[in-house]
């Protein structure tokens, strides 16, 4: 699993320097060059990492509208069996998905995010304890915040969103955050 996260984290950075110097994608309105395409892809299908949305809509597909973007959806389903930790992994990709719709100049609306986002957190290092079958709580943790900033614009709006929250200042949750 540490692998997946390795590559993850490759993967975003690979988009964010492909992205960064070209504009974000071919002239006629396609994705990015074939040849990464193509790389990523075939780790796609090598089962290496997620098939993830790279499409440029910051919020990505939600046909069931439940606040999660469809593919992480899908990862969580096929990763995490066990009722409570699947329910700790989709509250922190629900609350990870407001990153992407909230209004930045509203400081109380980010704060409300910020709060949402350390409540999964805190759910998540309660659910997936040490010694569980699966993985440790920060690995959750990290690969949600992979998956869920796997492109260049949402990479960058999750850094705006965090730069608006400098010079907050917030507590630990405490208790069952659970949702």
């Amino acid at each position: 699993m540490n692998r997946v996260l390795l590559v993850l984290s490759l993967t975003g950075l690979l988009t964010a320097c492909l992205d960064g110097g070209g504009g974000g994608g071919s002239s006629d309105g396609g994705t990015d060059s074939p040849a990464p395409a193509t790389g990523l892809a075939a780790l796609e299908e090598a089962g290496e990492i997620p098939k993830l949305d790279r499409s440029t809509d910051l919020t990505g597909p939600d046909v069931d509208q439940d606040n999660i973007r469809d593919d992480i959806a899908t990862y969580i389903d096929q990763h995490y069996t066990n009722e409570a930790q699947r329910n700790a992994a989709l509250q922190a990709a629900r609350a990870m998905q407001q990153v992407f719709t909230v209004d930045l100049d509203d400081q109380v609306a980010v704060k409300e995010v910020n709060r949402q986002i350390a409540r999964a957190d805190h759910c998540i290092y309660l659910v997936f304890e040490e010694g569980n079958e699966v993985k440790p709580a920060a690995q959750v943790s990290r690969e949600l915040e992979a998956m869920a900033t796997n492109t260049k614009a949402r990479l960058t709006r999750y850094l705006e969103f965090n730069k608006a929250l400098d010079g907050s200042i917030w507590t630990t949750p405490r208790g069952n955050t659970c949702e």
